[in-house]
């Protein structure tokens, strides 16, 4: 998939939908044809972790999904939003009304 028309793709669903396109503040794309999912960022907003922040945690949590056309996209994607899971408790639930 070229960059133009997964740009137009991206495009296309921000349009298309309420909120945006955003699947979650951890789920981002850097690079064409991949998307990253960062439960490591995930964890410390959600559980407020103010440790010190260590890269080879950061790197060991981190899943990356390649896609290379509009179905394996669409296969991506669903799966992104699935692994944004359900809050489990009321804190959770009130960080996801303001970032899903």
């Amino acid at each position: 998939m070229s960059v133009k028309t997964e740009i137009k793709s991206l495009r296309r669903i921000q349009d298309r939908i309420s909120h945006g396109g955003s699947i979650a503040p951890f789920i981002h794309s850097t690079k064409p044809g991949y998307i990253c999912v960062d439960f490591y960022g995930r964890n410390r907003a959600l559980f407020d972790d103010n440790s010190e922040w260590d890269v080879d945690d950061w790197e060991a949590q981190k899943m990356i999904l390649p896609f290379s056309g509009r179905d394996e996209f669409r296969r991506v994607y669903r799966l992104a939003r699935l692994l944004r899971g359900r809050p489990r408790s009321r804190v959770e639930r009130l960080l996801w009304r303001t970032h899903g």
